[in-house]
């Protein structure tokens, strides 16, 4: 490869990034256990590009921890999240909510010299329609990866999976 590179953050500045955007502590288990798209509850998938176009990254979350992280950001009681966890479905301020926490962890790919990222447009969501082929093959693929158990005190445990191309 020409040039700098992205590379895949360590999970502590994972860790670090999701207690200052929760408000709450936050546990991170790195466990090799990739997050399935198809399990109860689906996923929230967001895909993150260079200045170029280039997808580089993938964030994935379980329905359980994009609504932990939600409500922990909206200020919105436990209940609420565990609510949406038992029925399988983010109502669209949690959706928000996930999209926003999403969008502030694209800055763990833009360190050192490595090229700029952001998070594309909308969120891929798995309750509500399959992934592209490309990105599903990704989430599933021997790529570099951080995948962990996560738990947002107070709130709920769920899964995250992080992924480089």
């Amino acid at each position: 490869m020409i040039g700098p590179e992205t590379r895949l953050p360590e999970a502590k500045a994972v860790r670090d990034l999701l207690i200052g955007t929760a408000g709450r502590d936050v546990s991170l288990t790195v466990d090799g256990e990739g997050l399935d798209p198809d399990a109860p509850g689906g996923a929230v998938v967001a895909e993150y590009v260079t200045d170029l176009g280039h997808s580089v990254a993938l964030i994935a979350l379980d329905l359980p921890l994009a609504a932990h992280l939600g409500a922990a950001l909206g200020l919105v009681p436990p209940a609420v999240s565990q609510e949406a966890v038992r029925d399988g479905y983010l109502s669209d301020d949690l959706l928000d909510n996930a999209y926003e926490v999403l969008n502030i962890a694209g800055s763990l790919f833009n360190v050192g010299d490595a090229p700029h990222v952001r998070l594309i447009e909308g969120l891929y969501d798995t309750s509500s329609a399959p992934l592209p082929a490309e990105i599903d093959r990704w989430l599933r693929g021997y790529v570099p990866r951080l995948d962990a158990a996560c738990e947002v005190r107070g709130y709920g445990a769920g899964r995250l999976s992080v992924l480089l191309r």
